[in-house]
């Protein structure tokens, strides 16, 4: 399980597709040295599981599931992707429950800057509006991050500085893909009918009511 707070960025070496599968491996020797082979890292808001460590490389094999349902397969050399290692039993537990089950891939639709941070408003299919509620949580390319704004088939998020610079999302552009992953809890809720989804009834104050 993860929280969304990015523990280094990598650099991806080698992407080689073999029929359905591909294997991905990741210049990033904090990572790698605090890992083995078996251990789980967020990739890009991606689990996936390491196969190989070496000279402060690893990598890992990526599933057809995963390829069809995120943006690793777009993943070329050279470009940098944001890492995050398990939370252990033992740590502090900021930033919000992360999976790392990537629901959907969305678009950047338009990036503001300003001195003191910004906002991108990310577009995705309108059958997740669901699982976006006012001041909820929402993982971006696996970045925890709160939601500002939202409406039909698209969400805005605020980003301070510290964001920008030390996660990749200040890499993006209008039309970059970035994976979204929709809060546990929310998700969790709606299915279990514990909350209603119309945008009325959905809100933190009633996933409070609801007991999460």
């Amino acid at each position: 399980m993860f929280t969304g707070l990015i523990t280094e960025i990598g650099i991806v070496r080698r992407y080689a597709k073999t029929g359905r599968f591909a294997r991905l491996t990741i210049a990033a020797p904090k990572t790698a040295s605090k890992t083995k082979i078996g251990d789980s890292v967020a990739t890009a808001g991606a689990c996936l599981t390491v196969e190989e460590i070496n000279r402060g490389e690893f990598t890992c094999a990526v599933i057809a599931e995963t390829i069809k349902v995120t943006r690793l397969g777009r993943l070329r050399p050279g470009e940098p992707v944001n890492l995050e290692l398990p939370v252990g039993p033992n740590d502090r537990f900021d930033g919000h429950l992360v999976a790392g089950h990537i629901d959907t891939v969305g678009q950047v639709k338009k990036i503001q800057r300003v001195s003191d941070g910004g906002r991108i408003t990310i577009g995705f299919d309108r059958s997740f509006d669901k699982w976006v509620i006012d001041k909820g949580s929402i993982a971006l390319d696996g970045v925890s991050l709160t939601v500002a704004g939202r409406r039909p088939g698209e969400v805005t998020i605020g980003l301070i500085p510290t964001t920008w610079t030390e996660t990749t999302l200040g890499n993006l552009k209008p039309g970059s893909p970035v994976n979204l992953e929709f809060d546990q809890a929310v998700k969790a809720a709606t299915n279990a009918g514990t909350v209603k989804t119309n945008e009325s009834n959905l809100s933190m104050d009633a996933l409070r009511r609801a007991g999460w």
